[in-house]
């Protein structure tokens, strides 16, 4: 299902942001600046990464998880949320 109208123009945000401070970090990297301070640059770019994932991961809920429920099939709900699921890191998902 394609993203909302509302949830693409926040994802188009976050994604600049997260662009300009990558070339920022690059930046950095080539005047020389220090580990530590590149680092830490690269740790808020994860997190910007993270919070861009979970505006998409919120979306999927709310259209295809809240779609398969309204549905009334049970297999294509429960295959909606594992699927949501597979996504959260903890419970065995791409960082896990």
């Amino acid at each position: 299902m394609p993203l909302r109208a509302s949830t693409l123009a926040t994802l188009g945000r976050r994604l600049e942001s997260i662009e300009g401070h990558v070339r920022g970090v690059r930046s950095m990297a080539e005047r020389g600046e220090d580990c530590e301070d590149l680092l830490i640059q690269l740790k808020a770019i994860s997190a910007a990464v993270e919070k861009a994932a979970a505006v998409i991961l919120r979306e999927h809920v709310d259209q295809c998880l809240k779609a398969a429920i309204a549905s009334g099939d049970r297999e294509t709900a429960l295959a909606e949320l594992e699927a949501v699921l597979r996504q959260l890191p903890a419970l065995g998902g791409p960082e896990s």
